[in-house]
């Protein structure tokens, strides 16, 4: 049997990663920074450890008797990190850095480094691939690459380290954070007849949740040593493009409010999943129209 152990389990990509993992057959360590947690259920071979990215005695302890470690922990909401610039790059960069050191000292098998689309910043060229250059413009952004850059370092040092590096673009789906796009359009929508949102030409490339987790899962099954690995749908859409089909399957009639773009934007953001295609037989499942319509069920439905 294998052991993972998921950092950022109780969050809403970890929580729905430790789901596949214990259908996969893994017994989970799920890691988490408090207790009770909000979005993880009870269920057999999975063990709740209270630990800190910061702290590193508590990440050492959490990935002592595990074979593979998931590391999503992170601050991660883009106005968040910007309130908050030092405690979110040392959380990204650091916390990255005693969760990879803990690998080494444990001899864990591997190590999937979870970094974002948003490394890339503002691309002349897209879509994107693995070999595009990063061009963060944000802290957020700088300290997710910095990590990146900090697993490969670690690798030279330790030449039992393997750690693989997965890009998600953005994700949604059930149990995300209100302050999101998607949970944002739908709940302004249940509650009231206008819809507040920034620009509308902005662009992302949204991938359901499962189906980005099954990706990590994937990487480190099939991943190489050193790898970057993009879980995207390949599909460039914008916010106005979103929220007519959020309104659609809704039949909601209210108005739609548009504002300036935040600072430091990144404008367009689409990605390719041809390396994940062929290195880990990786491609997304789930349509976008069926998550949104599986998304906006969830919420109608009180969020169970």
């Amino acid at each position: 049997m294998t052991t993972a152990t998921v950092t950022g389990a109780d969050g809403f990509a970890g929580s729905h990663l430790v789901e596949n993992l214990l259908d996969a057959g893994y017994d989970v360590i799920a890691m988490v920074r408090r207790t009770p947690v909000v979005n993880l259920v009870p269920r057999k071979r999975m063990k709740v450890v209270v630990a800190d990215v910061m702290d590193y005695p508590s990440v050492q302890k959490a990935c002592l008797h595990s074979d593979c470690v998931f590391h999503l922990a992170a601050i991660s909401g883009i106005e968040e990190t910007r309130r908050n610039q030092v405690l979110s790059f040392e959380s990204n960069t650091v916390g990255t850095m005693n969760v990879l050191n803990a690998c080494a000292e444990n001899r864990v098998r591997r190590a999937l480094y979870c970094s974002t689309c948003h490394v890339y910043g503002n691309q002349k060229v897209l879509p994107v691939d693995e070999g595009t250059v990063p061009n963060p413009n944000d802290i957020y952004s700088a300290g997710k690459y910095s990590a990146e850059l900090l697993s490969r370092a670690l690798m030279n040092m330790v030449p039992h380290l393997d750690v693989v590096v997965s890009r998600g673009f953005n994700h949604y789906g059930p149990r995300q954070r209100e302050a999101w796009l998607m949970p944002s359009l739908i709940t302004q929508a249940l509650r009231g007849s206008v819809i507040q949102i920034g620009a509308p030409d902005p662009t992302r490339d949204f991938t359901y949740v499962s189906d980005v987790v099954e990706g990590y899962r994937l990487a480190v099954e099939r991943g190489k040593r050193g790898q970057v690995y993009q879980f995207c749908s390949g599909v460039e859409r914008s916010n106005a493009d979103i929220i007519r089909e959020v309104v659609k399957i809704m039949d909601w009639k209210g108005e739609v409010r548009y504002s300036n773009p935040r600072s430091a934007e990144m404008m367009r953001s689409y990605g390719t999943f041809g390396k994940a295609y062929s290195m880990l037989g990786w491609y997304p499942k789930v349509g976008f129209i069926d998550g949104l319509k599986a998304t906006i069920s969830w919420w109608k439905g009180g969020c169970k």
